[in-house]
């Protein structure tokens, strides 16, 4: 559970699964894998990625889960409308 109360199944094939029901968007998928769709909030774009290279010259804030497989689920910036920003990411294990 999120800290805004989306569930995310802990079973890879269950994860899998569900995001079978939106529309796959990835263009690199084998680091990156996107699904788009919508729920009762409205439009939905949940991202699946592998953790990314540490980079040594980095000097903004830390993100432990920036090096880690995790998950962002992304909304609209106007709701319906407007670029995909992510409202919430949290640490998943590469599933697929």
């Amino acid at each position: 559970m999120t800290p805004k109360g989306v569930a995310i199944p802990t079973n890879a094939a269950e994860l899998r699964s569900n995001l079978g029901k939106l529309s796959e968007a990835s263009t690199k998928p084998a680091s990156s894998r996107k699904f788009v769709g919508s729920d009762s909030a409205g439009p939905l774009r949940v991202r699946v990625e592998k953790g990314h290279p540490a980079d040594p010259n980095f000097t903004g804030k830390p993100d432990p889960l920036y090096t880690a497989d995790h998950l962002h689920i992304d909304r609209r910036a106007n709701g319906a409308s407007g670029v995909w920003g992510s409202q919430e990411k949290t640490g998943y294990a590469w599933p697929f």
